[in-house]
């Protein structure tokens, strides 16, 4: 678990969040330090600190996270070795007298190696309070064997929408260049009324801000929507029926051909590139639109 540069600017994005608290902030892990020294020094210059203030060689993030506000926050963690405060193994459910305690949750980089994955989110879920903050950073593609899991946003999307008592705030599918990330803010698939397939050469991480809205956070299980929607239509579409018709050779031509070219076309509709720059000492995004439906 570590902030790289993605986490690092979803930090910087949360701390500007209207009603963000950070005096009750809890961290799934003691996070290492893989902030880049660009992005460190642009932290430093905006933020008016000295260069011994805010050292680039640490071994954990801990000074870079007291700069953003978030001073001696709980740490939860299955084991005690990197110095957590909680211990809990989060494929089970949390104590009562947890639940509704913190002002912030951040997850970077833990809930994929969780086995039980819905038990890990709704443990989340119970440790903010309402009208608290969730940030969480996760592998996606390209991310096969790092954990137990990679992530769709269809996952975050149903995950913390309003049935489940949160909101989402921001979304982001980031790809991770060496030469810098390219980030968008991708759209619903429920909106598109389609499923969202996203294919890339780069690795990618998806990154969410949610707001906790209600107090009950349980709910049904969330289904995919596309399949919502095939249920309710109860038909199949004629271009589906006739794929399925064709010889099985001409079926593999058009997987190996047509429809990773058709998905990177209909990318463009689904994925808008946001950028960054500094404004009055803060991290912002320009020309950021989020479509949550």
């Amino acid at each position: 678990m570590g902030i790289d540069n993605a986490a690092a600017k979803m930090l910087l994005l949360l701390r500007n969040e209207p009603g963000v608290d950070f005096s009750k902030t809890i961290i799934l892990g003691r996070q290492h330090n893989y902030i880049g020294p660009v992005l460190r020094r642009a932290v430093q210059s905006n933020f008016k600190l000295s260069r011994k203030s805010l050292p680039l060689e640490s071994e954990y993030a801990d000074e870079f996270l007291e700069t953003l506000g978030i001073s001696n926050p709980s740490i939860l963690d299955a084991s005690d070795y990197e110095g957590a405060s909680i211990l809990h193994d989060l494929n089970k459910p949390i104590p009562s007298s947890l639940k509704c305690q913190f002002s912030t949750v951040i997850d970077i980089g833990s809930i994929e190696h969780v086995y039980n994955v819905p038990q890990a989110i709704q443990n989340l879920k119970d440790l903010c309070a309402v009208d608290g903050l969730i940030l969480i950073v996760s592998p996606s593609n390209n991310w096969l064997g790092h954990g137990f899991y990679q992530f769709s946003p269809e996952f975050f999307f149903r995950t913390f929408d309003a049935p489940s008592g949160f909101e989402i705030r921001k979304l982001f599918l980031i790809k991770l260049k060496f030469t810098g990330n390219i980030w968008y803010s991708l759209i619903d698939p429920k909106i598109l009324g389609r499923r969202g397939t996203i294919v890339s050469r780069r690795r990618c991480l998806i990154a969410v801000i949610a707001t906790k809205v209600s107090a009950s956070t349980t709910g049904l299980q969330p289904q995919q929507s596309d399949y919502e929607s095939v249920w309710e239509s109860r038909s199949i579409s004629r271009l589906g029926a006739l794929y399925l018709s064709l010889p099985w050779i001409l079926r593999k031509s058009i997987e190996l051909t047509l429809i990773p070219a058709k998905t990177r076309f209909a990318n463009r509709n689904r994925m808008a590139r946001v950028r960054f720059g500094w404004r009055n000492g803060c991290l912002v995004l320009k020309n950021f639109k989020l479509f949550l439906g």
